[in-house]
């Protein structure tokens, strides 16, 4: 059982969440499922895989949902189908808070709004995951020390969205809240544009003979880890978020044709400028572990 302290009306209540619905069962959804077993929730899976679902109740991620009550629904299912969900379950279940783990936020929050179906409906986003999908990769602390996003819009119901932030922080992620179009505009920078590049690179390859491949350094390696994510969510993914990912990927576009430009001119001061200003922009991302000089 978890015990909640949420704002409501200009006075504080207590919410008690002890049952909670996770609805997907792949990476994200899985690893919720074992961090609330972990710290004694009881917590229902539901996933139209039945082998998806089947590894995470054999990891320990909870039992299968046949619709009993719960405080708290988790949607963890590819974007497009999170709007439906969030009318659906709110209908059934009117009182219960629903959140969801979409790497985008606008187009959703857009959709329910037009359903009118007023659910107490958190929007939510783990910064945190692997390039494998899937229920068998699932941890229960996978989201330690990361940062994970909840929409905090005018509308907001504040006493659900401080129940969701307890659950986060019980999970060990760090709440960060923002509207629903500034997480969007964020994350075609710190997310999806990066997908692009990465798949962009890994392309590269396939011009390539296979032993040549072979002479691939830890750059290569790294650089191209996303590209080994699922298309099918990522094309869901980029298309939710296309105008913000787009204009990103063409800035990068320029700033690579200026280089290049650079490069055949032989102008050396220009692509010192270019890496140096690079290395700032990584600096930003620096945490303690980081050693990079």
């Amino acid at each position: 059982m978890f015990i909640c302290v949420a704002p409501r009306n200009y006075a504080w209540i207590y919410i008690v969440i002890s049952r909670v619905a996770v609805v997907g069962c792949g990476l994200i959804g899985t690893s919720i499922g074992l961090g609330l077993r972990a710290h004694g929730l009881v917590v229902f899976l539901q996933d139209t895989q039945p082998d998806q679902q089947g590894i995470a109740v054999d990891l320990g991620a909870g039992e299968p949902w046949s619709g009993e009550s719960v405080d708290l629904i988790v949607l963890a299912t590819p974007p497009a189908s999170i709007p439906s969900l969030v009318s659906e379950f709110a209908m059934k279940y009117p009182s219960v808070i629903i959140t969801d783990v979409a790497s985008t936020k606008t187009h959703i929050y857009a959709e329910v709004q037009q359903q009118a179906v007023h659910a107490r409906f958190i929007g939510g986003h783990p910064i945190a995951g692997k390039h494998v999908s899937g229920a068998a990769a699932a941890e229960a602390q996978l989201f330690d020390g990361h940062v994970w996003v909840l929409v905090n819009e005018p509308d907001t119901d504040l006493a659900a969205l401080g129940v969701v932030s307890g659950v986060v922080e019980l999970l060990g992620a760090t709440v960060v809240t923002m509207t629903a179009e500034q997480h969007d505009r964020v994350l075609a920078v710190t997310s999806h544009a990066t997908q692009v590049v990465s798949s962009a690179v890994a392309l590269q390859l396939l011009a390539l003979a296979q032993s040549d491949v072979q002479i691939s350094g830890t750059g290569m390696i790294g650089m191209t880890r996303l590209a080994a994510s699922d298309p099918a969510l990522w094309t869901q993914i980029l298309l939710s978020n296309a105008e913000n990912t787009a204009g990103t990927i063409e800035t990068i576009a320029r700033d690579l044709r200026r280089v290049a430009e650079s490069l055949r001119n032989h102008d050396q001061a220009s692509v010192s400028e270019f890496l140096a200003a690079g290395r700032e922009g990584r600096r930003l991302l620096r945490r303690p572990e980081d050693h990079v000089s």
